[in-house]
This record gives C-alpha cells, structure tokens and sequence, in this order.
C-alpha cells in the first residue's frame, strides 16, 4: 500500500462539448461532471457514452467531443482527517488479525525443527514489522491532524 500522503486523491471528470454548427472552436460545453472517484467512473461510463450518442443521433453533422480526465483533489481538513481515521482503525485491524493468526501458529507448532528454523520465518517477521510501522506512521499522521484542528487560531 501506498501511505505518503492521504491529503491529495485522484478524481476524474467527464466533459461533453457540443457545437451545433459542426466546428469545434464554436463548441460549448453541453455536460460537465466532476469530482468523482475512479470506481463510480467507471460504474457509470456507459451513462456518459449513452449521453454522447443520444447527441449523435440528434445532431449527426454536430461536433461533439466526449473527453475524460483525472486530476489531483485536495480533500477538505474533515474529509482528510476522516479518511486517515479510517485508514487507521484498518492497519490496526490487520495488525491485530496477523498477530492472532502468528500466535496461532506458534502454539500449534508439531514440527520437528522449531518455528524460528522455517524458511518463511523471516518473511513472517518482515510482515509483522511493515504493520506494527504503518499503524505508527498512520497514527502520527492522525495525532498531527487532530493537533492541527484543536489548535486555536488567533
């Protein structure tokens, strides 16, 4: 997973252009959506082509450009400190989940050779600490927000 910065998030936009006259540069814009995340793109792009042929057929000798993007959305101080809050509560359940699982293993260890002899011991061990470090680094990138808004402005 990728945890640099939770302030900024990917959005797309969907732009419809229109010209009645057949010549791009007398287009304007007919339909225009933004702000939305890549899932719900893409579980209603077959709306936006659905709008565009709708043009089509109405206008068949119209300009008509359908284009879609994405760009950077810095998230409102709210939205951000609830989306690491979140991110949060689920490293922790995932360290939790792997610490209840490798505890586990290790009291119903029956091989011969102990745990710590096990090929994927190591990886096990790299596992545990990338968790124990996310939910540090996600915890103090919540602390740092948290601090930010109780702090008074003057």
């Amino acid at each position: 997973m990728y945890f640099e910065t939770h302030e900024k998030e990917k959005r797309l936009f969907v732009k419809i252009v229109f010209s009645e006259k057949g010549y791009q540069a007398l287009g304007k814009t007919y339909y225009y959506k933004n702000n939305m995340s890549i899932v719900f793109f893409q579980k209603w792009k077959w709306y936006f082509l659905y709008r565009e042929a709708l043009l089509r057929v109405k206008y068949p000798k119209a300009f008509i450009q359908l284009t879609h993007g994405p760009y950077d959305y810095i998230l409102p101080e709210e939205e951000y400190r609830k989306k690491v809050h979140g991110l949060l509560l689920a490293a922790k359940r995932k360290r939790t989940e792997f610490r209840n699982k490798l505890s586990y293993a290790i009291k119903n260890w029956n091989e011969i050779f102990p745990i710590e002899d096990h090929p994927y011991w190591k990886k096990i061990q790299e596992k545990q600490n990338w968790y124990e470090n996310q939910v540090l680094k996600l915890q103090e990138e919540y602390d740092s927000i948290s601090y930010k808004q109780q702090t008074p402005t003057f």
